[in-house]
């Protein structure tokens, strides 16, 4: 039997020309007869038989979320007793569409990938001396910058678990102050890994271009055009969580590192 086809759709964009209609909700969600956009467009899909969707989030994606969440029971009449807060849907026909939740959370750190977006830095490459070298540095700039903030997280992190200050705080205290260095740590350390890939439009492909001999750049201009779509695929796959998954894992080891 054939795999049943699935389906991406890109539905992070902030949808400026809609300025108007997107400052609550993303453009995904504005309506069109009673239903959003993005529930047209599965519509048009599942037509042709597809039945499963991955949506790529980003600008507002909360709202989308709500919107799969909470689908179930606004496409269905209702019964509630007051009383007991007892709620019986009558079923109605229902798209039987399956949306896994690999667009939901974090990136590197859990089971599913962050897919979001980002504004390019605006640069003038004729003020550039040295072409080369500005390109590598205007690249890793960003990079630069999440290991800057990862080593500022780990130094204080180490230095309240060494010191045992940590311990000393009260339990209202401590919990919200690990969850902030953790994830401060392991997101910028995701981010920096991630970005360094060398695969259009990541800050890595940019690096890579300037040392790549001129024969390969058919090549790079290649994955420059389907890039964004081969990097779906491969978190979709997994494989980024593999490569970033093992960097984390040694960065924990190197915190907890001679603490009693």
């Amino acid at each position: 039997m054939a795999a049943a086809m699935k389906c991406v759709i890109l539905a992070g964009g902030l949808g400026t020309r809609l300025a108007e209609e997107t400052e609550l909700r993303p453009k995904p969600m504005i309506e069109i007869g009673g239903r959003p956009i993005l529930w047209h467009i599965m519509k048009h899909f599942a037509h042709y038989g597809v039945r499963e969707f991955y949506i790529a989030l980003g600008y507002k994606g909360e709202v989308i979320k709500r919107y799969f969440v909470e689908y179930y029971t606004l496409s269905n009449d209702l019964t509630i007793d007051l009383r007991s807060g007892a709620v019986t849907p009558h079923h109605r026909d229902a798209e039987d569409w399956n949306v896994p939740g690999q667009v939901f959370g974090a990136m590197g750190g859990g089971r599913f990938p962050l897919i979001g977006w980002g504004k390019p830095t605006p640069v003038n490459p004729l003020r550039w001396r040295n072409k080369d070298l500005a390109n590598v540095m205007v690249s890793i700039a960003g990079i630069l910058a999440n290991l800057l903030i990862a080593l500022i997280a780990f130094v204080i992190f180490k230095y309240l678990l060494m010191s045992g200050l940590i311990d000393q705080m009260s339990d209202s205290t401590q919990e919200p102050v690990i969850l902030f260095l953790d994830n401060l740590l392991i997101m910028n350390i995701s981010l920096a890994v991630f970005n360094l890939l060398p695969f259009p439009p990541l800050d890595g492909s940019k690096v890579l271009e300037t040392f790549l001999p001129a024969e390969m750049q058919p090549a790079l201009e290649f994955l420059e055009r389907y890039g964004y779509f081969l990097l779906i695929l491969l978190i979709y796959m997994g494989v980024f969580t593999a490569i970033i998954r093992p960097i984390i894992n040694f960065v924990h080891y190197l915190l907890l590192l001679g603490v009693r």
